[in-house]
């Protein structure tokens, strides 16, 4: 499965300013997921293991 797109990332603000090479690198290692209405991304307290990019969708 593909990884999200640079674009994405650089909508960040964390890495709105990196360069082309880094978020291709970042790209290249991160997961895309779809998760069903209702399901649990993360709870709260919860070690961080993760970092998550919501591209779409309500989060609460």
């Amino acid at each position: 499965m593909p990884g999200p797109s640079t674009q994405l990332i650089r909508g960040v603000a964390l890495f709105a300013d990196a360069d082309d090479a880094f978020l291709q690198r970042l790209a290249d290692e991160f997961i895309e997921r779809t998760y069903a209405p209702g399901e649990t991304i993360t709870e709260e307290g919860e070690a961080g293991r993760t970092f998550v990019v919501i591209e779409s969708g309500d989060v609460t």
